[in-house]
């Protein structure tokens, strides 16, 4: 008699643990948040994308899920990315999707920008404007490519910057030479000298004017 009352209670047991999964399963998956609403967008490279994958809504709580990806029959150069989201979300006709991570290390995910406030709601299956992802080693090997040219343009800068510094210099040593130039004929004579005069005689008469005695 105990032993069937034992099987009865672990047969009920795993009754009621089943529905809890089942519960907890459609729960996770939103199967009791009303009919989803689903959408496509193509991608030329998705990024590591796998059915299942999480979809966001402007960096929020997960809304949806994708639902398939393929090669599109018309374009073999891009992938179509089909997914659904809960119903309800704004998802506008100007809204656009693009492929991106939370953190560095984090797994890739789909992600739908807002539209305007304006503009009206997308009907489903929509094909909504996707933003080009670019991944790491693509960015790589950008920056790779671009180095050689980076430190060339480094190295002119700094040519050009040594060649104005020797030019301000002997700018510096022209006009301290002239300072007293209403004293010193031969320095308006001088190649340069009365350019190199004049602006002596300019920054003096800006010194005289600033100086402590002007502003009595």
């Amino acid at each position: 008699m105990n032993s069937k009352r034992e099987q009865a209670m672990v047969g009920l047991f795993v009754l009621v643990a089943g529905a809890v999964l089942v519960a907890t399963v459609f729960t996770l998956t939103g199967a009791f948040g009303g009919t989803a609403a689903t959408y496509r967008a193509y991608f030329p490279f998705a990024g590591g994308l796998e059915p299942g994958a999480t979809v966001r809504y402007a960096g929020g709580p997960k809304v949806g899920r994708v639902e398939k990806l393929q090669l599109d029959p018309k374009d073999s150069s891009r992938i179509e990315i089909t997914f659904s989201v809960k119903s309800g979300l704004p998802v506008k006709a100007d809204s656009h999707v693009k492929i991106m991570s939370l953190s560095p290390l984090g797994d890739n995910h789909l992600e739908i920008v807002p539209g305007s406030e304006k503009a009206a709601l997308a009907a489903a299956g929509t094909i909504l404007p996707s933003d080009r992802y670019v991944d790491f080693n693509a960015l790589t090997a950008k920056i790779n490519e671009i180095a050689p040219q980076a430190q060339q343009l480094l190295k002119t800068l700094n040519d050009r910057a040594g060649e104005l510094q020797m030019t301000l210099n002997r700018v510096n040593e022209g006009v301290e030479s002239c300072r007293f130039f209403d004293r010193r004929e031969s320095c308006r004579h001088s190649p340069g000298g009365a350019r190199i005069a004049a602006i002596a005689h300019d920054s003096n008469r800006f010194n005289r004017a600033s100086g402590p005695d002007a502003r009595r």
